[in-house]
């Protein structure tokens, strides 16, 4: 066998190995995670800054999430249904 068929062979080899592997097993999507997914993606349709990722690169779900379990309350339910970003904004006045 020459050189390069050797390679692709351990190439081919290994990433059948990897592909191989099955991730460990999913975590179910708690009511908080569903309430914050919902908020982001409602936010980033109505194209609001808030939807957005924070200048740390934290993601708008993982803000929700950690803000909500800290005991911060959000008001999602009115964010959530806010018809325009101004009164999602004024929601943390309700």
């Amino acid at each position: 066998m020459n050189m390069h068929r050797l390679r692709v062979f351990g190439f081919v080899a290994c990433l059948g190995i990897l592909g191989g592997c099955t991730p460990g097993p999913v975590q179910p999507e708690t009511p908080l995670k569903i309430a914050c997914a919902k908020y982001c993606d409602h936010a980033r349709t109505l194209q609001c800054a808030e939807g957005q990722p924070l200048p740390n690169g934290d993601s708008c779900e993982m803000f929700c999430e950690h803000v909500q379990s800290e005991g911060h309350d959000l008001k999602l339910a009115c964010r959530t249904a806010a018809p325009s970003c101004a009164v999602m904004e004024n929601c943390h006045f309700h």
